[in-house]
């Protein structure tokens, strides 16, 4: 059967409502995992001699509950213009080929500014993690941010181009922003991937013998690097380039998939299995510093 616009919409809706589902479980299970570990850790804390020891403000005030919150809130708004796009294409409009076309739509023009509001919080994210596991080291995180930063400005052009165009394969800023989205993650992945490599090679046990890199390590370095999402935005630059129909697919179940890797990412933080070196007390590995003086960062 040939690929359609309505069979590539509709097929969209319901794998997207099955993303964007497994992203709002990890989502909450997430908030409840740093809930849990900043009670933890605050309850093992003295209480101060003057005022009130409040533990609640200080999540709502740090940048990963802050961004984490925004990113919900704007994939739930780009997951619920997809099923408003469903009623009207498959209800009101009638010809569901035409108004999957029409990309001078509002709705269109909604979905396009909600995926880079999503992708510059996703990536924001990320670039956190990378300067985190790399000590807060400002100079690592230059390239990214000149890249997300080029992506922001690209994308005011690139939304106005499509309007005015015929469909999106005619926007050759839509190019720009596929090579700088590219360029950002697999940047933060393999710097990430490398840095935590390095760090459990260095990784000792109470012995002095390496420990072996397990399963465990693995998917460490794949939760925390966001290799999902770089292999995502591959998946999506090579069937924008080829002009496939399905680069709608890609890219509007894109938000759900850069919301459950984040999602994940916060969950692993909650559950102290990082690779930062503030460990809860119980665990019995220790990890080598990889400089004098530096040290990992908390939620």
């Amino acid at each position: 059967m040939a690929l359609t616009l309505r069979t590539v919409n509709l097929a969209t809706l319901i794998v997207g409502s099955f993303f964007y589902g497994l992203y709002c479980v990890l989502f909450f299970i997430s908030l409840y995992l740093l809930f849990l570990r900043r009670s933890t850790h605050n309850s093992s804390q003295p209480t101060p001699s003057h005022g009130i020891h409040k533990r609640a403000p200080a999540i709502f005030r740090s940048f990963l509950f802050t961004t984490a919150i925004l990113l919900f809130a704007t994939v739930t708004c780009h997951w619920i213009i997809i099923v408003y796009r469903a009623f009207l294409a498959f209800g009101s409009e009638g010809d569901a080929e035409a108004f999957y076309d029409n990309n001078k739509h509002i709705t269109f023009l909604l979905l396009d500014i909600f995926l880079a509001v999503v992708t510059v919080i996703g990536d924001l994210l990320i670039l956190y993690r990378l300067w985190i596991v790399w000590s807060k080291s400002t100079l690592v995180v230059v390239l990214p941010i000149c890249c997300m930063l080029l992506f922001t400005a690209v994308g005011g052009v690139s939304t106005n181009v499509i309007k005015k165009s015929n469909g999106v394969f005619s926007d050759p800023w839509l190019t720009v922003n596929i090579v700088c989205t590219f360029i950002t993650n697999l940047y933060c992945t393999v710097f990430i991937a490398w840095r935590i490599w390095r760090t459990t090679r260095m990784t000792i046990s109470s012995d002095n013998k390496l420990m072996n890199f397990g399963p465990q390590k693995f998917l460490t370095i794949v939760v925390e690097s966001a290799a999902i999402y770089a292999l995502w935005v591959i998946f999506f630059g090579v069937l924008y380039e080829v002009k496939s129909i399905l680069q709608s697919f890609a890219i509007e179940t894109g938000p759900a998939i850069i919301g459950i890797v984040n999602a994940l990412i916060l969950t692993r933080i909650g559950l102290s299995w990082t690779s930062e070196p503030d460990r809860l007390p119980s665990t019995q590995l220790i990890f080598a510093a990889l400089s004098q003086g530096n040290h990992g960062d908390s939620v």
